[in-house]
């Protein structure tokens, strides 16, 4: 009986051994679902981060080209400002000689331009007795 009962104790040993190993699997499976959900979720935002990054390189792309395009431009027409600054002649007088003085005395007198005449002889009045 003896050899029975341990052979029936060393049987619920195993079972026990068997059910705590069984439980271990399972729980080794849910980890491996969720290692490989996590694996697929970085997978896809990795492919979704790949795809934005390919759209702003292209974009930076067209940016440098608009950019390269306004630079020249910007380049053009500067120097069409400096060439149109150059070729501008300088404006010529409507006279081509000064006015003469003796013109010019005659119309101050004629018109009593400033009235100098008019200062200086009030001044020798008032300062003479």
């Amino acid at each position: 009986m003896s050899t029975t009962k341990n052979s029936e104790h060393r049987i619920t040993q195993l079972e026990q051994q068997v059910q705590s190993l069984l439980d271990s699997v399972k729980t080794l499976q849910e980890g491996k679902t969720k290692v490989d959900s996590t694996i697929a979720d970085i997978h896809h935002n990795h492919n979704l981060m790949s795809s934005s990054l390919n759209d702003i390189t292209t974009r930076l792309d067209k940016y440098d080209t608009i950019i390269q395009h306004l630079t020249t431009n910007i380049n053009l027409l500067s120097q069409e400002k400096i060439a149109q600054s150059k070729d501008r002649s300088i404006k010529s007088p409507k006279r081509t000689s000064p006015y003469e003085q003796s013109l010019y005395r005659a119309a101050k007198t004629r018109y009593n331009l400033r009235a100098i005449n008019k200062v200086t002889s009030q001044r020798k009045t008032v300062n003479s007795p």
